[in-house]
């Protein structure tokens, strides 16, 4: 039986990228050696769409529908929408209260696979690289409530601006930490729960599923059934707790692609 993978799942931001957020053209000619062998080749990521269009341009064109936005929408290259999970009524309901509790410097959410940005923040923001992918932004949190209600958004992405974070205890959302943010999508929707539904309908066995990641928020990945989970670097010991192999950066996820090509 052929056991070598069928379905291949990449994070993106450190884990097949290197230091200057770009993935490196050696690893770009080997994903697409893997797809033109008849590989799929995707990516769960915390990136939503709009952002894997600005920001890679092309490095990486998965062949395969892509997790995005923590496991909160799955889409094709086209911007067309398999499934969305789209933030339950009872964790919007709990937003403001986590505002009131915490020192926020900002809470934001793509409200659609073709809408701007949408953030509070109690400031006035004027970095070029927050004001740049802007749609629109509030100091009101009556008017980002408003937003949510109308948008229905898949993950909320907000920014501490200091630890440790206060969560009402009726909270039952799934909450990831990423670099230096934190993540909310409905309860038990993560890159994990979409790439099971993704398995499902490719029909694809899990012993020939391959998950790549480097971070917290790719714990869940590794929780499923695919046989091979590569660890990336170092900065989730829980990884590599449940990881079946190990290599240090983007260059080495290349190396350890190469056997299969």
């Amino acid at each position: 039986m052929n056991n070598k993978p069928q379905l291949y799942v990449f994070d993106l931001d450190g884990t097949i990228t290197n230091q200057s957020k770009i993935i490196p053209p050696i690893l770009q000619n080997t994903l697409r050696a893997l797809q033109r062998g008849g590989a799929l080749c995707t990516m769960a990521t915390g990136n939503a769409f709009v952002q894997i269009v600005r920001n890679f341009q092309g490095q990486f064109i998965p062949n395969a529908p892509m997790i995005l936005e923590n496991g909160g929408r799955i889409v094709d290259v086209y911007e067309s929408s398999y499934q969305e999970f789209p933030i339950d009524q009872h964790t919007q309901s709990i937003i403001p209260t986590i505002i009131a509790d915490n020192t926020v410097d900002f809470l934001g959410f793509y409200g659609s696979i073709k809408e701007d940005y949408m953030m509070y923040s109690p400031y006035e923001l004027t970095s070029n690289s927050l004001v740049r992918i802007l749609g629109q932004q509030t100091r009101s949190v009556e008017q980002f409530m408003e937003w949510v209600a109308e948008y229905s958004p898949v993950r909320i992405v907000f920014s501490l601006d200091s630890e440790p974070i206060v969560l009402p205890n009726h909270f039952s959302a799934t909450l990831a930490p990423n670099v230096g943010t934190y993540e909310i999508t409905a309860p038990n929707i993560n890159k994990g729960s979409s790439l099971q539904w993704l398995v499902e309908m490719l029909d694809i066995p899990w012993e020939r599923v391959a998950v790549f990641g480097n971070g917290y928020n790719d714990i869940s990945l590794f929780k499923t059934q695919a046989s091979t989970k590569v660890y990336v670097g170092n900065e989730c010991p829980e990884l590599e707790q449940l990881a079946t192999h190990r290599v240090i950066n983007a260059y080495e996820v290349e190396l350890f692609l190469r056997k299969y090509v």
